[in-house]
C-alpha cells in the first residue's frame, strides 16, 4: 500500500513537472520555472537551482553506495572506491554527448529491467501469486512512514524536465514520458515488492543493507538464484 501512496503522491509532481517542461522546454528546468514565476526577484531561482544542484549530489551519492553493495555480492572491494570509479565512468560518458550518454543509459536500463523481469518471474513461479495480508494496512504511522521513504526511488524522474529542449514536439513528448515512466516503474516496483516479501520474510529484510541478495539466497532452484544474484547487481 505504500508504493501506491507513494505513486500518487509522485504523479500529483510529475504532473506538474510535464505540463511545465512542456510550456518551458529548458535545459534549466526547474530554475528556469521559477523564473518564470518569479521574474523580477532572483533569490527563488538562485535558491531553487542550488536545491536542485545539492539534492541530485545527494542522490547520485545513495545510489553509488547501494551499488558498491550489491558489486560486493560478487567482488570485496572497498565501497568507496567502487563509488568513486562508476562515477568517473558515468561522468566521462555524459561529457560525451546527449546522444551517445542516452543510447548507454538505455542499454543500462535496459539490462537492469531485464534482471528485474527475470526475478519477477523465477520468484512468482516457486512461491505463488502475491499474499492477501500485502494490502492489509496494520499501521497508518508506519505506512505513511514507508510512504515517505519509498517517495526516494521516484527520485529521477524530473530530470526529463531538462530535456525539453532536446525533443522534438516537447508538448507531447513530455507529458507522455512522465506518464509512462509513472505507470511502468510503478507496476515493476509493485512486482518486485511482492516477489521478494513472497521469497523473504519482512523482518529479516528490514535487518539488512542487500535485500534482493537475501531473497534470492532463499530461493530453492539454482537456476533462478543464479539469476537473482545477477539481477542484485543489474538493480544496483
Amino acid at each position: 500500500m505504500s508504493f501506491i501512496f507513494a505513486t500518487i503522491a509522485s504523479s500529483v509532481s510529475a504532473m506538474s513537472y510535464a505540463e511545465l517542461s512542456s510550456t518551458y522546454p529548458n535545459a534549466g528546468a526547474e530554475f528556469i520555472f521559477v523564473r518564470k514565476a518569479f521574474p523580477k526577484i532572483d533569490i527563488p531561482s538562485f535558491l531553487t537551482g542550488w536545491t536542485i544542484a545539492f539534492h541530485s549530489s545527494a542522490t547520485i551519492a545513495a545510489v553509488l553506495l547501494a551499488f558498491s553493495g550489491y558489486f560486493n555480492t560478487f567482488f570485496n572491494m572497498p565501497s568507496l572506491l567502487i563509488s568513486y570509479g562508476i562515477l568517473l565512468v558515468l561522468s566521462l560518458i555524459s561529457i560525451t554527448g546527449i546522444t551517445k550518454s542516452s543510447t548507454a543509459n538505455i542499454i543500462m536500463v535496459s539490462i537492469q529491467l531485464l534482471g528485474l523481469l527475470l526475478l519477477i518471474v523465477f520468484g512468482l513461479l516457486e512461491t505463488g501469486p502475491p499474499k492477501a495480508e500485502f494490502f492489509k494496512v496494520e499501521s497508518i504511522s508506519g505506512t505513511l512512514a514507508t510512504t515517505a521513504t519509498l517517495f526516494f526511488i521516484y527520485t529521477g524522474f524530473e530530470h526529463m524536465a531538462a530535456l525539453g529542449s532536446e525533443v522534438k514536439n516537447p508538448g507531447k513528448t513530455i507529458p507522455r514520458a512522465f506518464l509512462l515512466t509513472m505507470v511502468i516503474t510503478t507496476i515493476i516496483y509493485l512486482f518486485i515488492a511482492f516477489t521478494v516479501l513472497n521469497i523473504a520474510d519482512p523482518s529479516a529484510l528490514a535487518n539488512v543493507d542487500l535485500p534482493l541478495s537475501l531473497a534470492t539466497s532463499n530461493l530453492n532452484n539454482w537456476l533462478p538464484r543464479g539469476i537473482g544474484y545477477r539481477c542484485t547487481f543489474c538493480y544496483g
